[in-house]
């Protein structure tokens, strides 16, 4: 019997339960309590995996379950629970159930998203691609672009530490830029975008230009960053230049009030 196999047992998944059990109401009672319910299940969740209460491979309980255990309601804990699948922490199959996975992997390097507490470190930032897409509207990626540009959309789900989560919609020529649209999306995920492209075209970015405002939360970003379509949110937009003044690609990220001090450094 392989060690996964094992894992997901009965019996092991009944340690796994009687773990929880005592080790979540603990974590939850010692929680930020002015965070949102599901948050705080999320990173009791989180914590629990890396103390090692449970370990890749492991399946979770169920949710219903998890709402016993957490004192939680039903519609919190799936929050919490889908949040953990988009962040690639847990995986769900019909007929396995929910098993954790650890394979989180932090982008490298990066740039626009820079956060920490008062004279702290940086925080890590954990990145998912959420979506590629072919652009088809218009909006200030089409001011720096080009109308006639063949725009690929990348979006990104990054975790900061375990405070927040951001979204990046990231703007790109397909045309000047075809390994944005022909490889692997999944490949994107942890990648700098900025030190990709003057790794594969040797176009190195001269200039960057930031426009930072307050807006009202769309949509597909709200139930990403955890707050309410229309809530107030903060917006960098950015525009990348290279020594000809010719654009290379356009970016915007949506990030949920917070504590956190921000970092913008124009070239690194």
């Amino acid at each position: 019997m392989s060690e996964r196999t094992a894992q997901l047992d009965p019996v092991r998944a009944a340690r796994v339960l009687m773990a929880l059990d005592e080790f979540l109401p603990i974590e939850l009672k010692q929680s930020d309590s002015t965070l949102p319910k599901y948050v705080r299940l999320e990173n009791a969740l989180v914590r629990a995996i890396e103390a090692g209460v449970m370990v890749e491979g492991d399946k979770l309980p169920s949710e219903a379950e998890l709402t016993a255990i957490s004192s939680f309601s039903l519609g919190t804990v799936q929050k919490a629970l889908r949040s953990m699948v988009d962040a690639g922490r847990i995986v769900r199959k019909t007929g396995v159930g929910t098993t954790i996975q650890t394979n989180a992997k932090g982008m490298r390097h990066p740039l626009h998203a820079r956060f920490s507490r008062h004279d702290g470190p940086f925080f890590p930032v954990f990145a998912r691609i959420i979506g590629r897409e072919n652009e088809q509207g218009q909006g200030p990626w089409t001011d720096v672009l080009g109308d006639d540009a063949a725009i690929i959309r990348l979006d990104r789900r990054l975790e900061i530490g375990r405070e927040f989560v951001a979204v990046s919609n990231f703007y790109v020529d397909a045309a000047k830029f075809p390994f944005f649209k022909d490889r692997p999306v999944n490949q994107f995920a942890t990648e700098n975008f900025k030190l990709l492209v003057e790794n594969e075209t040797g176009r190195k970015v001269r200039r960057l230009d930031h426009k930072i405002t307050w807006s009202k939360a769309k949509p597909e970003v709200s139930g990403h960053i955890g707050v309410e379509t229309g809530d107030q949110i903060l917006e960098i937009k950015l525009s990348a230049w290279d020594r000809s003044n010719d654009p290379l690609y356009y970016q915007i990220l949506h990030i949920p009030p917070n504590e956190l001090d921000l970092t913008i450094e124009s070239l690194v």
